[in-house]
């Protein structure tokens, strides 16, 4: 996409040699009168590939763990047939028997191995091999081949079809390819010796392609001269993905769908596809650096044509039908796939099939606008629309000139076993605005020219100004100068020069929430909002300097409902009481003086009072609430108040009124919403692009969750989020003023309820009763800048902090049970924020150090451990008793107590959640400081054979989970899609002795044979344990995995050897094992397992 996206495509191939037969094991019959029995020779060729979260290692999509060997004569009949299954692997190639195979290391993709088999001897033979059958992923098993292959022209036409609809692979990876004009004779020296008319190499091909995706911040100025500041990436989708394949290469593939085709017979066709859901960006460092971002996935082959001759420039490959009035042309399809419904609409391309493979992908931009009328700040919430194919590109850089060069943009076909390299720079969202722009006219005047490319576009001339998920308020300031087009000019006494530029009165206010997106309807001078969402910001003039100039601390928070703003014609002095005529504040301290009673605004009177000042300044500045202050030596005048930003949390749906517990699901993982405060704004033609021009945008991020949020999921009531990111980790860093003064903690020992622990840290809760008449001015500190928290300084520590998310919602000044809505989360909430990695934001994430931080050899800059609210309990006489416990998320949920690690490290983080579907009422009882969540895991069982413990994760969010297996996971990372949790699994009743081995050793052996039972640690049917298995098995399931190893390796350790050979640390750490705790113990030798296994959920 020219100027803003920059693709690399790289496609390499894999393939697997086999060599021909060098010798046969046992006397063959003789030439022409029977069978011979010879031995097949095979092996991977190396590729240098790197490695990512959600893909596989080259060794892993190299592996061989079964294959199925078909031998056809000339005319296709079927005249040998041998599954050789893991069973049949030997230890190595020596004095094989027919239907033995041996494979080697797959290390390096370095395969090489050999089969033995019995077959006939004859002339113009073909070999086809299906290698890797694989139930779970891939609908192919040895009984469906026995059954389904009598002859030739049946291979050709079996199809592979996916059991699950996932992007993901669980390390069998299939392979299938052919050797034709292949002789099998007896030479004279009596060795039988096989042949062919294309070599001795059976080269076996991956049925899958597999997609990676890089993104970077770019450094070339648009045609603006506007250089990005950072893109932040946000999540990605792929839509068309197909679900079924021809198990053989052919010169086709089984989904093509005639690009001629009526877009409303496309429901005939829509089963042979699915689309995935949004999920996060793997790979994540700071945007605002220039650091890359990539995700990878793997896909069937999709060879689809393009409709008529195809695109005629790059720029058209992702362009959409238009209706007459601009938009998007889209089709919707009803289909039906293993007995169940489903519905979905399509888009309609121009010139791409519309079944052809693309991603969306979304993130967002930030910009520093240099001499740009329309403003200084631009933040951009854009999506990406990229449709895959192998075609070229040469992107000119910051000083190569501006014209990018593309060749082959009419291909969109995507070929199995190969890996396509997309590498996407984003420079700009300039092209959004164009196509804003020129929709204002008519439909045939619109240019878009980077059709794949939409999204919001905000540029405010002062600030954008981002808030959390809690309570937040921030001092805004408005300038007169960004109420005139091109800015204000004032002469020596203050008086407006050019008036007919001032925009005050076109200025209106827009709101976009999950709820509504949109500004006042105007009805003869009137704003009508009834249908917005707009409730959840109110404003209060900022107090004055003693020169009356505004101060930059904030305010403290009024109830809107008691005290709206009224103007007066009367002066109010701020030190006089409220009922006697003054704007004293409730809490004794002076309120501001002015005419108008130091209320509180909500969006409309705000607008309508600033669009009077700018008036009232036009005529008389004096008469103006804008001060004269001055700025680099002119005068700038200005007013500033505080937003008091609500939680993006609704207990009742804002326009209805409709309350539910339920509600949360509509709210939790969303984008951002918004309020862009005097603005104006346009929208594009296909409705899939807006420009927004404000003075001030506030943007808030949503509350991040865990939990399964599909309401059709009733079962699932309430839950627990978190905040978006803890934005004064670089300021408050230590858990008490004192670091390590425990003073006042007790009966905070709950695993669980982090709310009623954080009562307890925070002197709010007293042998199970709720403190009353505990005031805010104690711990709070309301009128300090945007930059400093608000705690008091004896308060000021991470003990505390979460306290500051909250907020006096009566505005009485005392703290109310029903107004501690966030508060420090529990050990157990922070293992679960763990646990969905997968499906959380990086800044939300556990362990949220940048590559850059993690490469740092300073621990407290690549360590993070964060402090939970529950106490640490420990039977130890000397461990300690009022310490909290702790989470060292570098190693995922190695738990200990705060001073541990004291000589080392002495900055912490903490994480601050809150109840979702549930808040305490003003007056709690017992019973209710005590009410929980619903649990984001469940057990059921009583660890006996016929009872075994079950763990159940429907609760979990479906981002957060893996695909189901029944076969070994393969040897992966901490932060990898194999150290997920599956939907249910089980945990086998008792442990399986062995001998003392350690972790390395034991997973060497699994991963050699490729199976934990049958290298002799768990029973038939179970396998080792992920690190997120063996944590849920020590924490809900009673510890019966103590002692126990994992299949996982610690991310920054010794295996991957990112930080050299001994790893971070140096302390030759290799993975994670049980030892009463999930940790990293370098001298763990076990004797016995305990074994896990998927339970399958539709």
């Amino acid at each position: 996409m020219r100027r803003i996206l920059t693709y690399l495509v790289t496609c390499v191939v894999i393939f697997i040699n086999f060599s021909s037969c060098v010798r046969e094991f046992e006397e063959s019959a003789p030439v022409g009168e029977g069978e011979v029995d010879v031995a097949l020779f095979f092996g991977a060729a190396s590729m240098n590939i790197v490695q990512t979260r959600a893909d596989h290692s080259l060794e892993n999509e190299s592996r061989i763990y079964n294959l199925h060997v078909f031998l056809f004569d000339g005319n296709g009949n079927k005249v040998y047939s041998h599954y050789f299954s893991e069973s049949d692997r030997q230890d190595s190639d020596s004095n094989l028997w027919p239907g033995q195979w041996y494979v080697g290391s797959a290390a390096g993709g370095d395969t090489k191995g050999c089969v033995k088999m019995r077959v006939p001897q004859g002339e113009n033979l073909k070999v086809y091999i299906y290698a890797n059958l694989d139930a779970d992923m891939v609908r192919v098993s040895e009984e469906l081949l026995n059954h389904a292959i009598q002859n030739e022209n049946d291979l050709k036409n079996f199809r592979c079809y996916l059991n699950q609809t996932t992007v993901a692979r669980n390390g069998y990876f299939p392979m299938s390819g052919v050797l034709e004009g292949v002789t099998i004779t007896v030479d004279n020296s009596g060795e039988a010796t096989i042949t062919s008319n294309n070599g001795s190499t059976l080269k076996l091909y991956r049925i899958d392609a597999k997609i990676r995706f890089t993104f970077k911040t770019g450094s070339r100025p648009d045609e603006n001269g506007q250089i990005i500041t950072s893109f932040e990436p946000l999540q990605w989708k792929v839509m068309n993905v197909p679900r079924t394949c021809y198990a053989i290469n052919l010169d086709h593939d089984d989904s093509k769908v005639d690009p001629g085709t009526n877009p409303n017979d496309y429901s005939k066709f829509a089963d042979l596809f699915f689309d995935t859901g949004y999920v996060n960006f793997e790979t994540y460092d700071d945007a605002s650096k220039g650091k890359p971002a990539s995700f990878t996935f793997y896909m069937l082959e999709n060879h689809q044509e393009p409709k008529d001759e195809g695109p005629a420039s790059y720029q058209d490959r992702s362009r959409q039908k238009k209706n007459p009035d601009g938009t998007n042309v889209s089709v919707p399809v009803s289909y039906v796939v293993d007995g169940k419904t489903y519905e979905r609409s399509m888009r309609v391309f121009e010139y791409a099939n519309d079944f052809s493979t693309y991603v969306m992908v979304t993130g967002r931009v930030t910009m520093k606008l240099e001499n740009d009328d329309a403003g200084q700040v631009l933040g951009a919430d854009v999506t990406y629309l990229i449709h895959l194919g192998t075609w070229g590109a040469t992107i000119k850089d910051a000083n190569g000139g501006t014209e990018d060069e593309y060749s082959n943009f009419g291909d969109y076909g995507i070929e199995r076993n190969t890996i396509y390299d997309y590498t996407v720079t984003v420079n700009s969202v300039n092209n959004i605005r164009v196509e804003v722009e020129t929709s204002k006219g008519d439909v045939s005047k619109v240019e878009e020219k980077q059709p794949g490319a939409m999204g919001s576009v905000t540029i405010a001339r002062e600030e954008i100004a981002l808030c959390d998920a809690h309570y937040e308020s921030k001092t805004l300031t408005f300038h007169l100068a960004n109420f005139f087009d091109g800015g204000v000019e004032l002469d020596s006494e203050g008086y407006v020069q050019n008036k007919e530029r001032c925009v005050a009165d076109k200025l209106t206010w827009e709101v976009n929430t999950p709820f509504s997106i949109g500004g006042p309807r105007v009805i003869e001078g009137i704003d009508y909002s009834d249908d917005l969402d707009y409730k959840w910001v109110n404003f209060r003039l900022n107090k004055k300097e003693n020169d009356g100039t505004y101060s930059s601390a904030r305010r403290k928070f009024l109830d809107p409902v008691k005290y709206p703003f009224e103007s007066s014609t009367e002066w109010r002095n701020g030190s006089i009481a409220r009922e006697n005529g003054g704007n004293k504040e409730g809490d004794g301290t002076d309120g501001l003086s002015g005419r108008h009673n130091d209320g509180v605004f909500d969006i409309i009177s705000l607008v309508k009072y600033m669009k009077e000042q700018v008036n009232k300044y036009l005529e008389s500045p004096a008469t103006s609430d804008f001060d004269q202050g001055y700025e680099d030596g002119k005068l700038s005048p200005k007013i500033c108040v505080t937003a008091f930003v609500n939680e993006y949390y609704y207990e009742a749906h804002p326009l209805t009124g409709a309350k539910s517990t339920t509600l949360w699901k509509k709210f939790v993982n969303q984008p951002d919403r918004s309020v862009h405060i005097l603005c104006n704004s346009e929208i594009s033609k296909d409705l899939e692009s807006r420009a927004t021009g404000s003075v001030v945008t506030i943007q808030q991020h949503a509350i991040q969750c865990i939990y399964n949020t599909d309401e059709s999921y009733t079962s699932l009531q309430t839950a627990w989020g978190t905040e978006y990111t803890d934005e004064f980790s670089d300021k408050v860093k230590t858990y008490n003023t004192s670091a390590y003064d425990y003073s006042g903690s007790d009966g905070n020992s709950s695993q669980e309820n982090g709310l009623l622990n954080s009562l307890y840290e925070w002197g709010l809760c007293r042998r199970g009763s709720f403190t009353k008449d505990e005031k805010w001015g104690k711990y709070m500190e309301f009128q300090v800048p945007n930059s400093t928290p608000q705690m008091n300084d004896s308060y000021k520590s991470l003990r505390y902090l979460c306290m500051s998310r909250n907020r006096d919602n009566n505005g009485d000044g005392k703290i109310d049970a029903s107004e501690m809505r966030w508060y420090l989360a529990s050990i157990r909430q922070l293992i679960g924020l763990y646990v969905g990695d997968g499906l959380l934001n990086q800044n939300s994430r556990l362990y949220y150090r940048t590559s850059s931080q993690r490469a740092s050899i300073y621990e407290n800059v690549w360590r993070q451990h964060v402090i939970s609210s529950t106490k640490y309990v420990s039977s130890d006489p000397n461990k300690p008793k009022l310490e909290p416990t702790l989470v060292w998320a570098e190693e995922g949920i190695a738990t200990g107590h705060l001073s541990a690690y004291a000589n080392k490290l002495n900055e912490y983080s903490i994480r601050c959640v809150r109840n979702l579907g549930m808040v305490l009422p003003d007056n709690p009882s017992s019973s209710d400081l005590n009410s929980k969540y619903d649990p984001w895991v469940t057990v059921s069982g009583s660890n006996t054979e016929s009872d075994p413990y079950v763990v159940t994760c429907t609760n979990l969010n479906q981002n957060a989970l893996r695909y189901y297996t029944s076969r070994e996971l393969e040897y992966a990372g901490n932060e990898s899609e194999q150290n997920r949790l599956y939907k249910k699994f089980e945990v086998c009743y008792q442990s399986k002795s062995h001998s003392v081995k350690n972790f390395q050793t034991i997973n060497d052996e699994v991963t050699k044979i490729g199976s934990s039972s049958k290298a002799g640690y768990c029973p038939d049917g179970y396998r080792l344990p992920n690190q997120l298995e063996l944590a849920m098995m020590r924490f809900y399931c009673n510890g019966v995995s103590k002692g126990s190893v994992s299949r996982t390796y610690w991310s920054m350790g010794v295996v991957p050897g990112t930080y050299g050979p001994y790893g971070k640390d140096n302390g030759s750490k290799y993975g994670f094992v049980d030892d009463g705790n999930i940790t990293l113990w370098t001298g763990a030798e076990p004797d016995s397992q305990r074994c896990v296994r998927d339970i399958r959920v539709d």
